[in-house]
C-alpha cells in the first residue's frame, strides 16, 4: 500500500507542477520537503546496518555497483563523442544524469518497496558523502566554470547528509511516530519536490522553440538510463541473488532534480527534459521492486515445508 500512496504523491506532484506551474520562488518549498522526507525515511529504520556487518559491506558493494552501472559507462560514452554532440543539450542533460548522486528519496523508496530499506540507506549516505567530492569533481573536468559548484555541495547536505545524520541520531523519537503518519510525511514531502520539479521543466519549456519530436527523444533517451542501468547493475552482483532487487534500486536511481536544474545551468531548456524521462521511469522501477518483493514474499509463506 505504502509504494501506491508515493506513486499517487509523485503522480499528483509531477502533473500539478506541469500543468499549474509555481508563481515563486520555490525552493522555499524545495529543501524543507526533500529534508522532511529524508529525516523521516531514515530516522524511521532500525540501525542495524550501523552494527551489521553484512549490510555495512552490501552498502559499499552497492555503492561500487552504483559507479560501475549509473556513472561509468556514461562518461566512457561522453569521452569518445565528438566535440558537436557532447554541446547539445540532450548529451548535457544525459551527462548530468550520470554524475550526480543517487536520489536523496531513495530510502523512502526502498521503505515502501520493501526492498533492503537498512542497506539502502546506508548505500544512500556512502553515495552522498563520496559525491560531495565525485560529482563537483566531474563538473568542473567536464563543464568548467557553468556550474555552481557551491550549489551542488548545498543540494547534497540538506537533501540527504544532514537530515540523514538526524535520522540517525534522532531516530529512536521518531520510530515512537506512527508509521502511517511517517509514511504521510514521506507522500506529502514527495508531493511537494515533485511539484517543484515540474514546475521546473514547464518553466524551462515555456516559449521554447522545441518540436514535440525532439521532446520525445529527450524523454526516450532519458528514460533509457533507467533499465540500462539496472541490467548493468543486477549483472554486477552476479550470484548474490538477494541483493539483487538492491542493486536494481541502487542503479537505477538518481537525482533527477538536481541534473535537472543544473543541465538547466549549463545547456537550456531542453536539457531538463531527460531528467524528465528518468523521474518517470524510476517511478516504474519502484513499484516493479515493490511487486517483485512481494511476490517473493508470498512464495515463501505459501511454500510447503520441507520433510524432515
Amino acid at each position: 500500500m505504502a509504494t501506491f500512496i508515493l506513486l499517487a504523491a509523485m503522480v499528483i506532484g509531477l502533473g500539478s507542477g506541469l500543468v499549474i506551474p509555481a508563481g515563486f520562488d520555490t525552493n522555499l518549498i524545495l529543501w524543507p520537503a526533500i529534508f522532511a522526507q529524508t529525516l523521516a525515511a531514515v530516522g524511521g529504520l532500525s540501525p542495524d546496518w550501523l552494527t551489521d556487518t553484512k549490510k555495512r559491506s552490501d552498502a559499499v558493494r552497492l555503492l561500487v555497483v552504483h559507479h560501475a552501472a549509473a556513472t561509468v559507462p556514461y562518461l566512457a560514452a561522453w569521452i569518445f563523442l565528438p566535440d558537436s554532440v557532447k554541446s547539445t543539450p540532450l548529451a548535457i542533460g544525459l551527462i548530468w544524469l550520470a554524475i550526480v548522486p543517487t536520489a536523496a528519496g531513495l530510502p523512502a523508496y526502498a521503505t515502501a518497496a520493501r526492498t533492503a530499506p537498512s542497506t539502502i540507506t546506508a548505500f544512500a549516505l556512502l553515495a552522498y558523502l563520496c559525491g560531495l567530492i565525485i560529482t563537483p569533481v566531474l563538473a568542473v573536468v567536464i563543464f568548467g566554470g557553468a556550474t555552481d559548484i557551491g550549489r551542488l555541495i548545498v543540494a547534497m547536505l540538506v537533501g540527504l547528509i544532514i537530515p540523514g545524520t538526524l535520522g540517525i541520531v534522532f531516530g529512536r523519537l521518531i520510530r515512537r511516530v506512527p508509521a502511517h503518519v511517517r509514511t504521510a510525511i514521506v507522500a506529502v514531502s514527495m508531493t511537494i519536490t515533485t511539484y517543484v520539479f515540474g514546475s521546473a521543466i514547464n518553466a524551462a519549456l515555456t516559449g521554447g522553440v522545441v518540436s514535440a519530436g525532439v521532446i520525445l527523444l529527450a524523454l526516450l533517451a532519458g528514460a533509457s538510463r533507467v533499465p540500462l542501468s539496472v541490467g548493468l547493475g543486477v549483472l554486477f552482483v552476479g550470484r548474490a541473488r538477494s541483493l539483487r532487487p538492491a542493486a536494481a534500486l541502487a542503479a537505477g536511481y538518481k537525482n533527477d532534480a538536481l541534473a535537472a536544474s543544473t543541465a538547466l545551468q549549463v545547456a537550456g531548456p531542453l536539457a531538463v527534459v531527460p531528467a524528465l524521462g528518468s523521474l518517470l521511469c524510476e517511478m516504474a522501477l519502484m513499484l516493479a521492486a515493490s511487486l517483485v518483493t512481494s511476490h517473493r514474499r508470498v512464495h515463501r509463506t505459501s511454500a510447503p515445508p520441507h520433510p524432515a
